[in-house]
């Protein structure tokens, strides 16, 4: 089987044997013939082509031997009079003929995409290039369009580092691809922050000189504009985003699903500082890269003591968004009335119940999503009171079969603190954990480049995959901060009684021991002992190694300090 190689290689494939660019006339002659399939060639016509300075004579001749010289390598054209054809070549670029069905398919061919003929020299006269050229196009064309319905696919799935694939592989083959280099940008902010995807349309506008291309600097515009609001707001960070891509994936399917009528909810949690805010800026970038509609609001000690407050300050929100004026105008007159006032002085107002808000607070969002999805992050939703879940539950239900996502960040350490919430079914509970070995390197070679030279071993063995602490230690150079004390201690707080407990035996051990150490010393019985540490140990306060408990010191020193001199000697003996 003759099969030929033209994205991301150059080559000419018979059984064992291989034709490279390194041999120009044989792999020139062989492509063309392929190319043209079942078409015939002129052999007068191919002589000229190849040796243009050359004697008719001495064409025919050179063109003979290397035909013969094809066929000893297993090459066999159809020779026919005046005529050649090459039949039953197989090229890969065909293979990317038909569109892509499904997000399976494209990752399974992205192997497939690169660069056309690399390596391969273009002949100096012109008839030949234009011929090769031509060929060029009929390639990249088909692999163009094929990475075209790709992209369609990855970005309505909301898969942005795929879509950052293909797009780069795109614009490879098209440097003009306009289409190619935005998606690349929207793909680089929501995944590298807004700089590099700035960094992105300056170097489209200046391969071009495109002054004057409207939608890639409409496209900056939004982006610029969301950085400096960004910037004023405190929430960017030069450390990057790691360990989260999984929870990423499944905040962009939803506003995916979202965008096509099934709304719904997720409700990200985990414990104090493990990046439940930080995810919600990765997801609230949507919002300058992309139609969607997206709201933010995060809950204030104000919102535990009056509940409705929290509602009021999101329809106020809300009633500043364009095609609010398109709600209905009972609805529209009844949320202007309860929310005149400035926005810390609801207490001012007539007290109004969360049922006299839900009919029009509901009107107001169909309105806004007829014209766009609309994601809505409510961030630190732990701190509010746990009758509004009732509300929340209400809209969330109305949620579901509309264009509107609901994404809750709660302060929880384990999924048992979340028994007030609503179930499962309505509200999706999506966990975040501490960071797993290899994410925990990425952190702390991207925050020690910036700010300190606290190595990797020293700051796991220290803190564990906990990520504000592990930027925190290279931060200080493994020194404490009060930001850090506070984060332990919270952890601490919510301990169970039987995890504290054993935390604490590990601690008075040293910070590790064997599982029957800890279980002598243990008033526990060896199921719940078990059960504890696999607990701590899926928390990230500790891991085992070759049937070793290892503890990591931040945490074995807060127990030891909560710990009573009399208990620590009991323990001890």
């Amino acid at each position: 089987m003759l099969r030929i190689r033209t994205l991301g290689g150059s080559e000419i494939l018979v059984g064992s044997e291989r034709i490279g660019p390194e041999q120009p006339i044989a792999f020139t002659l062989v492509f063309l013939l392929a190319m043209r399939g079942a078409v015939p060639s002129s052999r007068r016509e191919l002589a000229a082509l190849l040796w243009p300075d050359a004697s008719d004579a001495d064409r025919n001749h050179r063109l003979r031997s290397l035909l013969h010289r094809l066929r000893r390598l297993g090459i066999r054209p159809d020779c026919a009079g005046a005529s050649i054809t090459l039949r039953d070549a197989a090229f890969d670029f065909r293979d990317l003929a038909a569109p892509p069905r499904s997000l399976e398919d494209v990752r399974a061919r992205m192997s497939l995409v690169g660069a056309v003929l690399p390596n391969f020299s273009v002949p100096s006269h012109a008839a030949l290039a234009d011929r090769i050229d031509d060929a060029r196009d009929v390639i990249a064309a088909t692999a163009t369009r094929w990475l075209n319905g790709a992209l369609a696919l990855a970005k309505s799935a909301c898969d942005w580092p795929l879509v950052e694939q293909l797009a780069r592989a795109t614009c490879e083959l098209d440097a003009a691809n306009e289409s190619a280099w935005l998606s690349l940008a929207e793909a680089q902010c929501l995944t590298a922050g807004q700089p590099a995807a700035l960094a992105v349309i300056d170097d489209y506008l200046s391969r071009l000189g495109a002054g004057d291309a409207l939608p890639a600097l409409i496209l900056r515009r939004r982006i610029a504009e969301a950085h400096a609001s960004a910037k004023r707001d405190l929430v960017t960070t030069t450390i990057p985003l790691v360990g989260r891509d999984d929870a990423l994936r499944r905040m962009w399917g939803a506003v995916a699903r979202a965008r096509d009528g099934h709304g719904g909810a997720i409700l990200l949690w985990g414990p104090a500082a493990i990046g439940k805010s930080r995810v919600l800026d990765e997801v609230g970038r949507l919002g300058s890269v992309d139609t969607t509609r997206v709201i933010r609001l995060a809950a204030r000690p104000l919102h535990a003591l009056r509940p409705a407050t929290l509602i009021l300050d999101l329809i106020a929100r809300l009633l500043d968004e364009p095609g609010a004026a398109g709600c209905e105008p009972l609805a529209f007159s009844t949320l202007r009335r309860v929310t005149a006032t400035t926005p810390n002085d609801h207490a001012s107002v007539a007290p109004v119940t969360e049922d006299a808000l839900f009919d029009p607070l509901t009107e107001l969002l169909a309105a806004l999503t007829d014209e766009a999805a609309l994601v809505v992050l409510l961030d630190d939703m732990h701190i509010v009171d746990a009758s509004i879940w009732r509300f929340w539950r209400a809209a969330c239900r109305w949620s579901g079969d509309r264009r509107v996502l609901w994404l809750f960040a709660y302060r929880a350490l384990l999924e048992s603190d979340l028994g007030a919430l609503p179930e499962v079914s309505l509200i999706h509970r999506l966990p975040l954990r501490c960071l797993d070995r290899a994410a925990s390197a990425a952190l702390v070679e991207a925050a020690r480049g910036q700010h300190g030279r606290c190595d990797y071993e020293r700051a796991f063995a220290r803190v564990g995959g906990h990520p504000a602490l592990l930027e925190q230690i290279v931060r200080s150079d493994g020194d404490h901060s009060p930001s850090t004390e506070a984060i332990v201690e919270d952890w601490l707080a919510r301990l169970p009684a039987n995890l504290l407990h054993t935390l604490r035996v590990i601690a008075t051990l040293g910070g590790s021991a064997t599982l029957r150490s800890v279980a002598d010393r243990s008033f526990l019985d060896r199921f719940s002992l078990g059960a504890s540490v696999a607990e701590l140990e899926r928390l990230g306060l500790l891991y085992e190694e070759n049937g070793v408990v290892h503890a990591h010191s931040i945490w074995t020193e807060a127990a030891l300090d909560t710990h009573g001199g009399a208990e620590r000697f009991a323990i001890s003996i």
